[in-house]
Order: C-alpha cells, then sequence, then structure tokens
C-alpha cells in the first residue's frame, strides 16, 4: 500500500525540510518539499497524489495563491492549506482564495491542527473540502 503524501511549498528550505519531517514522524505519511513554483508543479505533475499541500503565502518572486490555483488545476482533490503571517491574509481577496484554499493557518503553525487538517484530507481524499475557516 502506497503512503499517503504531503506536499510542503515555501521559499524558506530549512522551515520547509523541517515541517515535512515532523509532519512525516507524526502521520506517518511521506512529505515532499518544494522551494518554489516550478519545483512544487513539477512534483504535481509527476505525483498528482497528493492529499495535501500546505503552501506559504508569500513565496520569493512568486504568490502561494498562483501556487495553489496551480495545483487545484492539476489536482482539484488535494487540499490546500495556504499558511501565513497574520496580517498577510488581508491583502488577498477572501473570494479569490476560496476558489482555490481549502484553510487557512496564520504563523506560527498550530502543528496539532494542520496534522487534523491532513488527516481529514486523507479519510476524505475522494470528496471535495468546505472552507471553513476562510471568512
Amino acid at each position: 500500500m502506497q503512503r499517503t503524501r504531503i506536499l510542503i511549498v515555501d521559499d524558506d528550505q530549512v522551515a520547509a525540510i523541517a515541517l515535512a519531517r515532523y509532519l512525516e514522524a507524526v502521520t506517518g505519511y511521506q512529505a515532499d518539499d518544494a522551494g518554489n513554483a516550478a519545483e512544487a508543479i513539477s512534483l504535481m505533475a509527476v505525483e498528482r497524489q497528493y492529499a495535501a499541500a500546505v503552501i506559504d503565502l508569500v513565496l520569493h518572486l512568486e504568490s502561494g495563491l498562483d501556487v495553489a490555483r496551480s495545483i487545484k488545476r492539476l489536482s482539484p482533490s488535494t487540499m490546500v492549506i495556504l499558511v501565513s503571517g497574520a496580517n498577510a491574509f488581508g491583502s488577498f481577496a477572501v473570494e479569490a482564495m476560496e476558489r482555490v484554499v481549502d484553510y487557512r493557518l496564520c504563523r506560527p503553525i498550530d502543528v496539532t491542527e494542520l496534522v487534523q487538517l491532513i488527516r481529514s484530507a486523507d479519510d476524505t481524499s475522494s470528496s471535495s473540502h468546505r472552507c471553513a475557516s476562510l471568512e
């Protein structure tokens, strides 16, 4: 049986690797990390089997929201979790996020909440997700 996969997209490579390793240890899932949009899209194009993608909203020279849109086009069932500082979400239209983002989390990340979200993505991978945390 193939392990559930998670994609972490963050231009802070140390943070991305640390989060990936933590999630692997806690959930037993396989976590891949990407440092930019091109890397993330390349992994999605090959794998397309990610239960969840955890994406930093502000990437170097790129928008995490654009990455989220590309991921949803390639794999509509992948749960997209957008992460950023508390004030960063205010600059993006909620309506735009609702179309592609399933959940948003503010830094510092509550890892317990993140693990619960990822486990729910695995449990309901064949169904659509609500944007419960978007208001």
